[in-house]
């Protein structure tokens, strides 16, 4: 069965140079550091078809919302914005009518450690592989600045997600290509997973309650997986995160608890 994940060739030599982790006791020596393997326990390509056809429609359905409806939803996040938070513009937004929502949550942004022609390099130690014909947008991208990942419901697209970039206002669509350092400074994990409310637990003691449309998938997670968070960059729903588990490849939209 054809899925839109494509399926990412093996890279055993690709090495960023900007995430390159150096020992203490001799600076010329590369410490070589465990990546979280991406898909390590994939969900079945089935259920993934189906997930990915109920989001596109549920996509569609929002692009098809009335331009009122979108003006409450405008405000009401305009609501929850901190006053000195920076603001920004992501790229699901952009489809609708080019009429942008500025969000800003800290814990939700990254920064661009490296990158070359085919894949960028985030804090944590992902990787991710943009798309082709972004390479001449992300040549204007400099390291240290900040990204932001939202998933990208397109079904004619082979790529999940969009990277937005804060400082130049624009983005690429990337697929994920290696996890995090396990158990890094700057990664996250689940710490406990409350199956019945629908409550996942980090590390770093966030709770995150998670959209009950996505309760099925969060059923198959388990203490550990790695976590990279996102926006979910909706007018219509309050559920303004996406936990991506990089175990299981696959996210959910969820809200703070």
């Amino acid at each position: 069965m054809i899925t839109k994940k494509m399926m990412l060739p093996a890279l055993a030599s690709l090495v960023l140079t900007s995430l390159s982790l150096f020992s203490d006791e001799n600076p010329d020596e590369v410490v070589i550091q465990d990546h979280v393997q991406v898909g390590s326990r994939e969900m079945d390509d089935a259920d993934r078809d189906m997930i990915d056809l109920q989001r596109a429609e549920e996509h569609e359905d929002a692009m098809g919302n009335t331009e009122g409806q979108q003006t409450l939803r405008r405000i009401s996040n305009k609501l929850k914005e901190a006053e000195s938070a920076p603001r920004f513009s992501l790229a699901p937004a952009k489809m609708l009518k080019a009429q942008l929502t500025p969000v800003a949550y800290a814990w939700n942004c990254h920064t661009l450690a490296g990158y070359d022609n085919r894949y960028l390099g985030m804090e944590d130690g992902s990787k991710w592989e943009y798309s082709p014909s972004d390479a001449y947008t992300i040549r204007f991208w400099g390291l240290g600045q900040v990204l932001v990942v939202s998933p990208n419901y397109s079904w004619f697209s082979s790529f999940d997600y969009y990277i937005t970039n804060q400082n130049t206002g624009t983005y690429v669509t990337a697929n994920l290509f290696d996890g995090p350092v396990a158990h890094g400074p700057f990664s996250h994990w689940i710490a406990s997973i409350d199956y019945v409310g629908g409550h996942v637990y980090l590390e770093n003691q966030m709770v995150w309650c998670v959209n009950p449309s996505d309760m099925s998938i969060m059923q198959k997670w388990k203490p550990n997986d790695h976590i990279i968070l996102g926006i979910y960059d909706s007018w219509f729903s309050s559920y303004d995160t996406i936990l991506i588990n990089v175990d299981m490849d696959d996210h959910v939209r969820a809200i703070k608890y």
